[in-house]
Order: C-alpha cells, then sequence, then structure tokens
C-alpha cells in the first residue's frame, strides 16, 4: 500500500543505498564488464555507461564504473537498473591455467546494485490536476496493483540473476 502515490517504485535498494556485493581476490576485469554488458543485452536493456574514471596511487589503480540499464516494459513501466563498481587496489597478476599463464587482476570490488520500476514516464495522467493524479492512483491501486506487484517481482529476479552472473565471472558463490 502507497506505492501508488509513488512514480518510482524500488525494488532492490532505495533512492538513497544500493546492495554491495563485496569481494577481494583474482578475477578478470574485461570478463566482469563484459558479463555486465551481456547480462543487460540478454535482458533487453538499452545500456548507458554514466561514469568511468581511473586514479593510480601507490596501492594499486582505483577504478569506478557505473552503468544503468533501462527496458520499457509496457506504455507504462519502464525498468531501471544501476551498477556502480569500485575497484581498489587493483594490480596485474600472471595465474597459471589449463591453457597456460594467463594476465588477471587482484583487486577489492565493490558492486553496488539497485534497480527501481519508473511508472507513468510517458506522462499518461499529467500531474497538472488533482483529477488526474486521483485517477493515477486509482489505477494504480485497484485495476493495475496485481500486474505491477508482478512487474516488481519480475525486476527483482532479474536484478538478482545479473548479480549472480557477476559473482559468476570472479568465482564467488551464488545465492
Amino acid at each position: 500500500m502507497g506505492d501508488e502515490k509513488k512514480t518510482e517504485v524500488y525494488a532492490i535498494g532505495s533512492a538513497k543505498s544500493f546492495i554491495v556485493v563485496k569481494y577481494a581476490g583474482i578475477f578478470d576485469i574485461l570478463e566482469l564488464l563484459g558479463a555486465i554488458k551481456t547480462g543487460f543485452a540478454k535482458r533487453y536493456y538499452t545500456v548507458a555507461g554514466k561514469e568511468h574514471s581511473e586514479a593510480v596511487k601507490s596501492s594499486g589503480k582505483e577504478l569506478v564504473f557505473e552503468f544503468e540499464g533501462m527496458r520499457k516494459v509496457t506504455e507504462y513501466v519502464l525498468f531501471k537498473i544501476v551498477i556502480k563498481i569500485n575497484i581498489l587496489r587493483l594490480i596485474d597478476v600472471v595465474v597459471g591455467s589449463s591453457e597456460g599463464k594467463e594476465k588477471k587482476q587482484q583487486a577489492e570490488v565493490d558492486i553496488n546494485v539497485k534497480s527501481w520500476i519508473g511508472k507513468n514516464y510517458k506522462n499518461t495522467f499529467k500531474n497538472k490536476s488533482k483529477i488526474q493524479e486521483f485517477l493515477r492512483q486509482v489505477y494504480e491501486r485497484f485495476i493495475g496493483k496485481t500486474q505491477l506487484d508482478d512487474l516488481k517481482r519480475k525486476l527483482i529476479v532479474e536484478t538478482l540473476s545479473l548479480i549472480d552472473d557477476m559473482k559468476a565471472v570472479m568465482s564467488m558463490p551464488r545465492k
């Protein structure tokens, strides 16, 4: 109850917070970034690289990547997922594998994820009058409630699946 008054309903995280996945170890940074882009693509999201910064410190590189994926689900609802990756103390390492030696990276990684449903993104119900806002809220509370709840659950599943894709690249246990 109460979500009908909001135009953004968070499935994972909130307006001010993310869920955080932490990892420290060896991984392939190109494989991680590729998994994010592939994960968005296979779920039909349009992806925008919002931020990319790099700083070289004595302890290693510090990188920040931010991706925002968006998908229009209906004429009234769209999904948004934001992934922000902070990488600290990144150094290149050579690791032996079955194919010989491979260049990978060792670092501390924080993956911050949040997702939400954007409602009325086409401004179907214009907020110019109290009557139209009332009609939007009635529509969401009584007519579209089941569909909106189903879409929120679907977004949660998609977001957790995307997190699992990233965990697989870093050989982390998936839940």
